[in-house]
């Protein structure tokens, strides 16, 4: 089968769309009725497009009323075709045409049809006559706000001119307009290329391209420029047209002068080295050159004789060139106040006071993003050592007591650890050069403990230092593994030094039974009664008391079972108590204390009668106690344990009492 090509078939379709438009028109383009149904009708005018030369068809009835046809004009006034000009008149009077002159002064329009009664039927639709023609566009080369002139034919339809980039100049803004010139404007966004006219249905196009004028030639004096301070001259043609000047990193729409061949301005500060650009209102952009620029140099840090670091708190001074380019610094990773630093009146010497967090190490930024990098060492402080009184010796350390450092620029001291034991109490001298701390009795193990780098100081600035300590042994009782966690009742082992000195021992207010096995080991019996809390540790030793440092938090092994004021009756009994009690938790050895109180009510009962029992088959053989004698009111307390076969078997206890009693807790867990 032979193949079709899709340009033929897309030109048929097009050829029969347009034919069915005009048809389209023809049938439609006027339907005009008179006064009668039997006079004169109107019905069509078309086709709806035609050229000068081309007939006009007029369809309706009667027709032969009709005198002339009016057609539309340039001028307004019409052009009118008398009868005898009519063409193809048929001989029932329903259509005729009329052949269209090659006048100029023929334009779009409705279509007037007179009678010879002097009635006059407009058509309802506009009939467009002719295309838009442009023979040439004057001046092909022009800037913007330039006047250009376009030459052509039945341009008195055009309702707009167009320029490249869709750059629009409607018909209220043409210079001038007649059916064969129009005059315009250059618009300033206008760019080179095609120039077009629309009359709101059709753009037709010239054939000459239109060259907008752009700036061009530019040139500036080659050097490095500083930014923010030099000014840059562009030269070149047409500079007029510059709208912005564009460097890397910042543009300028603001110039100090303009003119046709030159632009002058300050380099931004946050321009960088790299291509220069002019770019006119159109937005096209010209390259104008390459432009260096001056970055701050940094040539020397100004160091105190004999010494190659600076002190927090001290003020650096850089030398250098353009130091004024310099808008940030970081010492360290840390940003400087600005307010810490001061430039010269020549830009030559920049001062730092060092502000307590900054670290070694210098970098100097710019508006434009240059980062100049400088070797600074910054020390915080200098700390001495005990016996040869240099930085970074060894320090002798009195563990328990009172110890004191001494040094330079000690107020930025943040705190001083031994062996691991951060030290309290730590006040510095007003100038700095000593340090007043107490450290751990148990930094100093059992006897005293060297190490080369167990002393460290912690500066303001974050940085740690280390040095040789020797930390010498107190000659008071201390403990060196005192655990944090204990529970009371039960006894903990604890290492230390001078136990054998040792007279009491205190937890909080209550007083620790001890047992001495040498001069470094003690066994303590933390004490049954001790609630759950956190207990300060006190050592007595001969006629002085010393803080273990260490506090201790106490985990009571007392459990509450049940807590309140119970005297319901036992059976039918009027007074009394009882209890059921869950034991599916407890353990073996634990006691189990029932607090009771006689009551007041009843003062002559003699005894309290108090039973354990349980709900079962068993409970005869679970004893009956008769308990001591007690005033109404007084507290009576009976303790008992459960044997391992009872734990096994039981859940529950039923514990209830005989008589003028009342239950008021039962606890579990206390040892004997």
């Amino acid at each position: 089968m032979q193949s079709i090509n899709k340009r033929h078939v897309s030109f048929a379709f097009v050829c029969t769309l347009v034919a069915l438009l005009a048809v389209g028109v023809f049938f439609t383009g006027c339907k005009d009725d008179d006064d009668s149904d039997n006079g004169t009708q109107v019905w069509t005018v078309g086709p709806g497009n035609l050229e000068r030369g081309q007939n006009l068809k007029v369809n309706g009835q009667k027709l032969d009323a009709v005198t002339s046809v009016i057609l539309p004009s340039l001028d307004g006034s019409g052009i009118e075709i008398p009868r005898s000009e009519f063409k193809e008149v048929s001989s029932e009077n329903d259509h005729f045409e009329v052949t269209l002159p090659q006048d100029r002064n023929l334009v779009s329009g409705k279509v007037k049809i007179k009678l010879s009664d002097g009635t006059v039927i407009e058509s309802k639709v506009t009939i467009k006559v002719g295309s838009l023609v442009i023979d040439k566009i004057a001046p092909v080369s022009a800037k913007a706000g330039d006047q250009i002139t376009i030459s052509g034919e039945y341009l008195s339809l055009v309702q707009a001119v167009v320029f490249t980039t869709n750059q629009i100049v409607d018909k209220a803004d043409f210079v001038s307009q007649t059916n064969g010139e129009i005059v315009v404007k250059l618009p300033a966004s206008a760019q080179s290329g095609s120039v077009g006219v629309s009359d709101g249905d059709a753009t037709v196009y010239a054939a000459d391209k239109l060259n907008v004028t752009l700036p061009s030639s530019i040139t500036f004096e080659s050097k490095n420029y500083k930014p923010g301070v030099d000014k840059i001259t562009l030269k070149g043609s047409d500079m007029d047209l510059v709208s912005i000047v564009k460097f890397e990193g910042a543009d300028v729409v603001s110039f100090d002068s303009q003119s046709a061949t030159a632009i002058t301005l300050t380099v931004p500060s946050s321009a960088k080295a790299g291509d220069v650009y002019v770019e006119a209102a159109s937005a096209v952009n010209v390259k104008a050159g390459t432009i260096a620029l001056v970055s701050p140099v940094i040539n020397d840090v100004e160091y105190k004789t004999g010494v190659d670091y600076y002190l927090l708190g001290e003020t650096v001074t850089f030398k250098g060139s353009d130091l004024d380019l310099v808008t940030s610094i970081k010492l360290g990773g840390v940003a400087v106040n600005s307010g810490d630093i001061t430039c010269s009146a020549d830009n030559s010497t920049m001062t730092v006071k060092l502000a307590a967090d900054v670290k070694s190490g210098a970098e100097f930024s710019t508006d434009n993003g240059t980062s100049v990098s400088k070797t600074l060492k910054i020390v915080p402080f200098l700390i001495f050592g005990t016996e040869n009184g240099e930085d970074g010796g060894q320090v002798n350390v009195n563990c328990g007591e009172k110890s004191v450092l001494t040094g330079i620029n000690l107020q930025y001291l943040s705190s001083v650890t031994v062996h691991g034991y951060e030290a309290t109490s730590l006040n510095v001298s007003a100038d700095g050069k000593s340090a007043e701390y107490v450290v751990a009795a148990q930094a100093a193990g059992t006897s005293g403990k060297w190490t080369a780098d167990g002393f460290e100081s912690l500066a303001t600035n974050g940085e740690k230092k280390q040095q040789s300590v020797w930390a010498g042994a107190p000659s008071k009782p201390y403990f060196l593994n005192l655990p944090k966690n204990a529970e009371s009742g039960t006894s903990i082992y604890v290492n230390g030094a001078h136990f054998n000195l040792i007279n009491s021992i205190k937890m909080g207010s209550v007083n620790v039974p001890f047992s001495v096995t040498d001069d470094n080991n003690i066994f303590l019996n933390i004490p049954a009664s001790l609630e759950e809390n956190t207990y300060p540790v006190e050592i007595t030793y001969e006629t002085d008391k010393v803080d273990a440092t260490f506090s201790l938090k106490v985990a009571s092994s007392v459990v509450v079972l049940w807590s309140g004021n119970n005297t319901l009756g036992w059976s039918d009994a009027t007074a009394g108590f009882f209890k059921d009690v869950d034991v599916s938790e407890l353990e073996v050895g634990g006691l189990i204390k029932i607090y009771m109180t006689q009551l007041s009510n009843d003062p002559a009962w003699s005894y309290l009668n108090f039973r354990v029992d349980t709900w079962n088959e068993d409970k005869d053989n679970w004893p009956q106690h008769d308990l001591q004698q007690v005033a109404p009111g007084e507290e009576m307390v009976y303790a008992f344990k459960l044997t391992a076969a009872q734990l096994e078997k039981l859940n529950t206890v039923h514990i209830y009492g005989e008589g003028n009693t009342a239950i008021t807790k039962i606890t579990y867990g206390e040892k004997e």
